[in-house]
């Protein structure tokens, strides 16, 4: 059985990259990690069973955790994007990413399903 780790994962390519795994029984997702999207992680949890969910917004995960406490399923918070610069947002966001693989680094393929967006610099969006 392979393990996946899906970064991004109620994000386009993170849903297609699910929709694959749907189809592959040789692949389990066993970590997800998202930004915000309560209700679609929530069906994401309960269809793929995974293990452990990282969110980025400490709210999201706290109305996460209350909307799935019956499964059994480790969700973790990052930090509050929204007081952090965009240069020190994206620095963090990838130290997220780098943090989710080291508390479950058992995953054998991590598809990074995050908005290209997020790796430019302000430079680049002048």
């Amino acid at each position: 059985m392979k393990k996946i780790a899906i970064l991004g994962s109620t994000g386009s390519i993170g849903t297609q990259s699910l929709e694959v795994i749907r189809s592959q029984p040789d692949m389990e997702a066993t970590v997800l990690a998202a930004g915000s999207n309560v209700e679609l992680l929530e069906k994401q949890i309960r269809e793929f069973h995974p293990k452990l969910v990282c969110v980025y917004k400490e709210d999201a995960a706290k109305l996460l955790k209350q909307a799935v406490a019956d499964l059994d399923v480790t969700i973790v918070s990052g930090i509050d994007w929204s007081m952090i610069n965009v240069m020190a947002g994206v620095f963090l966001k990838l130290m997220f990413f780098a943090r989710v693989l080291r508390i479950y680094p058992s995953a054998d393929l991590s598809p990074a399903s995050v908005s290209a967006c997020d790796f430019l610099s302000p430079s680049t969006l002048i």
